[in-house]
């Protein structure tokens, strides 16, 4: 949504001794596992001919769904030759580097029910990392010898940012812990984000006021690149103290 966009410019050669006709190029990014490759497409109606080259460019907008760092993109070619329809892919074509939107300086508490969503709320600090914010995950912060919440869990909650919960059956369930959190994090007045599985009952504790995201039992990566994209806009618009 703010994230930022770019270009790619292929270039193909009509190498035949026949005129070609393109019609479409789409170039395909490397995503996240589990997630479809990022694919854009243009329409590039021109004929090439023998020996011809041709520049075209394709616009794109950044998604959370990209791998990060080198990320690699391929090319896919449609047209008409010899009369005949045509589809060419060509794999590997070029590398962009993905970086970080920021580098991370604040961070959101994800609240969630340890150990069962402790990978759920892994992989939402993974996302978050990639618009310039930790996630902080109590059981990733390792630090023997304190209290665990006098000298971890409340300074954390009260120096975020913003306040998730990851709301599941599991959590519903045993809810005692991220209730405790919660009420911290709203006597802080902290944002509040969330993030609710379909057919639980919004937890009471929870203000009615706030709007909240439902997704589907077991949360799926593109859940959370929505979620997160969400929150790049709001910190854009001047939520989150930007």
């Amino acid at each position: 949504m703010y994230l930022q966009s770019g270009q790619v410019h292929p270039e193909f050669r009509n190498r035949s001794e026949f005129p070609v006709e393109i019609e479409r190029v789409t170039c395909m990014f490397q995503t996240e596992a589990g997630l479809k490759p990022y694919e854009v497409s243009v329409a590039v109606p021109q004929v090439l001919a023998p020996r011809q080259l041709a520049t075209f460019q394709i616009p794109f907008q950044a998604s959370l769904a990209l791998v990060q760092h080198t990320n690699s993109y391929s090319f896919v070619v449609e047209g008409r030759a010899h009369a005949a329809e045509f589809k060419k892919e060509f794999s590997r074509c070029g590398y962009l580097l993905i970086r970080d939107v920021r580098s991370p300086s604040r961070h959101f508490f994800i609240s969630h029910k340890d150990p069962e969503n402790t990978d759920l709320a892994r992989r939402l600090a993974h996302y978050l990392r990639k618009i310039g914010f930790n996630g902080f995950v109590a059981e990733e912060e390792k630090r023997p010898g304190l209290d665990l919440w006098v000298e971890k869990i409340i300074p954390a909650i009260d120096s975020c940012v913003g306040f998730i919960v990851l709301w599941t059956v599991e959590a519903e369930a045993r809810p005692e812990n991220v209730h405790r959190e919660l009420d911290r994090a709203k006597e802080m007045s902290k944002r509040l984000l969330l993030l609710i599985e379909d057919e639980l009952a919004v937890p009471k504790a929870f203000p009615s006021a706030v709007e909240y995201v439902r997704v589907p039992s077991k949360a799926a990566e593109q859940d959370l690149i929505d979620l997160v994209t969400n929150i790049e806009g709001i910190y854009r618009t001047g939520g989150f103290g930007a």
